[in-house]
């Protein structure tokens, strides 16, 4: 039986939870939950490639509040795989380093055909803020933990958890066995970690987050992509 495409399995993952999720964002106490972060490609994203690579950060800033699935899932299509950028996206800490891995890893592997995946650790994030509350947190967890899922989905060779150390336990509600260990020659835990989950591909580290920028110098940068290629030697 021919498999649905990836946008297919991610619409019926999103439909067991939208109904619910609707209800119950509006009822939050505090700031605004933006919309919930889904992702999307199109039939032809993947269709090519050898290596899939997700790079993920914590949760968005003011993302679009759709009632719809189809709706949310044009948005992310627009913005990341048809490169609708917002405004701020050329400054944007975050954005800087996810380019910059990108064209590291496309550098390192020129034989495979790579494809990106935009990800983050928490899908609800604020409507009018950045940040994230203790509220929206339980939401996202009761009403629509699809991480996983989504992971298993997509099926990525590499994954890297640009969210710091402080989103390790976000990281552990999605991925329930994830264990955190050091790479060979580092010996701060904090500062970058392997991860490995039955769920996960051997190649997954966290790193720091972006906004921590005395934290990403070239050597940083070069330590992680050179990690990630001796991991993918042996794998």
């Amino acid at each position: 039986m021919k498999r649905k495409g990836i946008d297919d399995e991610l619409r019926s993952l999103y439909s067991k939870y939208w109904p619910e999720l609707l209800k119950k964002r509006e009822a939050v106490k505090g700031p605004t939950a933006a919309g919930a972060m889904v992702l999307a490609f199109g039939d032809d994203y993947f269709a090519t490639a050898t290596k899939k690579i997700v790079i993920c950060g914590q949760e968005t800033k003011e993302w679009g509040h759709f009632e719809s699935i189809e709706q949310s899932m044009d948005m992310y299509r627009e913005f990341f795989v048809n490169e609708k950028f917002y405004k701020g996206y050329l400054t944007s800490s975050f954005w800087k380093t996810f380019r910059a891995i990108k064209g590291e890893l496309t550098k390192s592997f020129p034989d495979e055909k790579l494809a990106f995946v935009y990800q983050n650790i928490s899908k609800i994030g604020l409507r009018h803020d950045k940040g994230m509350t203790n509220e929206l947190r339980a939401l996202e967890r009761e009403y629509f933990p699809v991480v996983l899922e989504e992971t298993l989905i997509i099926k990525p060779d590499i994954f890297i958890f640009m969210t710091g150390p402080n989103r390790d336990g976000d990281i552990k509600f999605h991925f329930k066995d994830a264990e955190f260990h050091k790479c060979d020659g580092e010996k701060n835990l904090r500062r970058l970690a392997q991860i490995s989950s039955s769920d996960l591909p051997t190649a997954s580290f966290r790193v720091y987050h972006p906004t921590y920028y005395r934290a990403w110098t070239y050597e940083y940068r070069n330590r992680l992509i050179k990690t990630i290629k001796d991991t993918e030697s042996v794998s």
